[in-house]
């Protein structure tokens, strides 16, 4: 699309005059409000402007769901952010309780743990591990 240039040649710049046009290219929309509004068709001209108008009504709208959504965004994150931290602890410990406790880990063993996400589970060996005589029986319940 070429610019629009209103300003010196009024006559290449588009009448909007439906909503589908507006919604597609609001910024022309309102510039063919103002180039268009004092045409001698008075009814095209008022069609223009309530289109452009019915845009500009639209954009606080958008504007606060985009807020809303943001902080909610920012909230799920951080709340994923602190499980997968939590885990990776949980996990470490577990880790350290077994190597502390004289048991060695084999490399599956190890990952196992890595891999897993569950709080609750990890928590659970790392309640096992304090007892357990072998890595696998830490990781049995």
């Amino acid at each position: 699309m070429k610019p629009c240039l209103w300003w010196s040649r009024p006559h290449r710049c588009p009448a909007i005059i439906n909503a589908e046009k507006a919604d597609e290219n609001p910024e022309l929309a309102v510039l063919s409000a103002i180039t268009h509004g004092r045409d001698k068709d008075i009814k095209q001209a008022m069609v223009i402007a309530c289109t452009a108008i019915e845009f500009a009504l639209r954009l606080p709208d958008q504007h606060e769901g985009l807020r809303r959504a943001k902080p909610e965004g920012k909230a799920e994150g951080e709340a994923i952010g602190e499980a997968k931290g939590e885990a990776k602890g949980v996990a470490e410990s577990l880790i350290d309780v077994l190597q502390l406790r004289g048991l060695s880990l084999t490399p599956v063993e190890r990952e196992q743990i890595h891999a897993t996400k569950d709080v609750a589970q990890l928590r659970r060996w790392l309640a096992s591990a304090m007892r357990a005589t072998t890595v696998s029986d830490a990781l049995k319940s």
